[in-house]
């Protein structure tokens, strides 16, 4: 070998080895198709829409792919099929937690978000997180398959089974050991005015009770294989509807008094319903009537039941087949066919307000436009009052949200490449049916304090009260057969103050004892965990 020839290799070799520290030391670049599924600031703007911020998923490109995104409030949260779950901030992109959730090698449902909890079913396994930081809070394992990923309401996980089994589990949160000795009380306390970073403090603090807690089972005819969906909930019940593959749709009533769950109506159809309701809440104004469930099936007809009485407002024929849930827009009911076409309906009546063919999926809605794709990946903008075409671009290659929550457009790749693209001129999300939007008893922490050392300073200053009234009572002879009645109240403190005809000597003895059955009243009312 000539020296030319060697000193040729040598530069080679130094040349790769500064390729592989480049690699080692920088971060890596976007792969080149998710560069070129990038969305430029000019071609956004084209379309009147600008980039609002873009993210990857942490994941391996080359061994996974996106799975589901879900959005709930400020949280948007990407799961990749290795059970990978990413939650970005929904306004800003940045990264709140990336963690794995069970076994990668298992399959993972749609998860469930709330204002504080996150819930995924990986294999048979169902995992309870922290919203704030990801953390695993509480795990249980399935007795069956699961048809669908998990449901979460205000206190309770609803989880439906392949064989027609709906489980219902109940949330505790955890309790300091200190609170049982008397050191500590629970305050369901909160400051009027609190900043976000306190806020978020508080709700990282949340821990649920490692105790095993069994379910409640509800039977129901067919495979459900759909999520639930949460409907009213009073101080008493909560209700949930789920659909099955033999074209059922339940109501289910939970009794909270008697901790079960039962069905209360049943609508019955022709074909399958294969994806869960929409619901529209009741008017505040007419809490008491209920809200209105609206569901389609693959025979094309779309109905609307009052949730309370299980009655069909009104009933709406497509001619084509269904797979999609109707979306709900405030008072505009969005209906997609397998085909091809778009109907808009008023939610009110079940009226047909305009149709557009081509489009299967509705991905969101802003002001005066919405947002849908075709089969050729086209996202179709729309004007919003009369359906009409205003312009039209290509997403090939994205997985789209359907977005019921604001007007903002999220889009994935299958490699893990996260756009959120908006409207230029609505720099703040447009909220879809706040006034409609039930108020949801967030899952508060038990905010034990100390118990103040002025109480334990009252509590001995109360006896020379007592010790006052005592010479009174013993000066009349006549108090033996009064002195029965006095024994029962004692036991019955609740029905003191019916008495007002007794001697002397009742409100002698009423004074301590209330001021005794007072701080009990009080923690009662602190001690619901699930209350602010």
């Amino acid at each position: 070998m000539t020296p030319k020839t060697q000193k040729s290799l040598l530069t080679q070799v130094v040349l790769l080895g500064l390729g592989v520290l480049g690699v080692w030391t920088q971060t890596p670049p976007l792969a080149a198709a998710d560069r070129e599924q990038l969305w430029s600031a000019a071609e956004a703007q084209r379309h009147g829409l600008v980039r609002a911020w873009f993210g990857q998923v942490q994941m391996d490109p080359a061994r996974s792919r996106v799975q589901d995104l879900c959005l709930y409030e400020d949280i948007f949260l990407v799961q990749t099929d290795r059970a990978i779950l990413h939650a970005f901030e929904a306004e800003t992109g940045r990264t709140q937690w990336a963690v794995l959730v069970g076994s990668a090698t298992r399959p993972s449902l749609q998860p469930a978000i709330n204002s504080q909890l996150v819930a995924i079913v990986n294999g048979s396994t169902l995992f309870l997180l922290n919203r704030i930081d990801g953390k695993i809070l509480w795990k249980t394992q399935l007795d069956g398959f699961p048809g669908a990923g998990p449901t979460l309401a205000n206190d309770r996980v609803y989880v439906p089974m392949l064989e027609g089994l709906i489980y219902s589990y109940h949330l505790q949160p955890a309790k300091d050991p200190r609170e049982a000795l008397g050191e500590l009380r629970a305050s369901s306390r909160k400051k009027q005015k609190e900043s976000p970073e306190e806020r978020r403090t508080r709700m990282a603090e949340l821990r649920l009770s490692q105790e095993k807690v069994r379910p409640v089972v509800c039977q129901s005819l067919g495979h459900t294989m759909t999520p639930l969906q949460v409907g009213f909930e009073d101080a008493r019940e909560q209700l949930v509807v789920w659909p099955s593959h033999l074209g059922y749709l339940f109501i289910g009533v939970f009794d909270k008094l008697e901790e079960k769950l039962t069905i209360r109506h049943r609508l019955q159809t022709e074909k399958a319903i294969s994806a869960p309701p929409a619901y529209l809440p009741p008017d505040p104004k007419k809490r008491a009537e209920g809200g209105v469930f609206f569901t389609a099936n693959h025979d094309g007809y779309v109905w609307a039941i009052a949730e309370k009485s299980g009655n069909i407002l009104w009933k709406f024929a497509t001619g084509r087949t269904i797979e999609r849930s109707p979306t709900l827009i405030d008072e505009q009911l969005f209906v997609t066919t397998l085909d091809g076409g778009m109907y808009c309906l008023e939610a009110s009546t079940g009226k047909l307000i305009w149709y557009v063919p081509e489009v299967v999926q509705f991905v969101t809605a802003s002001k005066d436009r919405v947002y849908a794709v075709d089969k050729l990946s086209r996202i179709h903008v729309l004007d919003r009052t009369k359906g009409n075409r205003l312009d039209a671009f290509s997403v090939l290659g994205q997985i789209l949200l359907t977005n019921t929550e604001n007007d903002r457009i999220y889009m994935a790749t299958p490699s893990g490449l996260v756009q959120c693209l908006h409207e230029i001129e609505l720099a703040q999300p447009v909220e879809h049916g706040a006034a409609r939007k039930p108020k949801q008893q967030r899952p508060a922490i038990i905010q034990q304090e100390a118990f103040p050392k002025t109480e334990e300073k009252e509590q001995p200053a109360q006896p020379p009260e007592e010790k006052q009234p005592v010479p009174k009572a013993k000066a009349k002879p006549k108090a033996e057969p009064e002195e029965k009645p006095e024994e029962k109240l004692e036991k019955k403190p609740e029905e003191k103050p019916a008495g007002p005809e007794a001697q002397p000597e009742e409100p002698a003895e009423e004074k301590p004892e209330a001021n005794q059955e007072k701080p009990p009243a009080k923690e009662k009312e602190a001690n619901n965990p699930f209350q602010f």
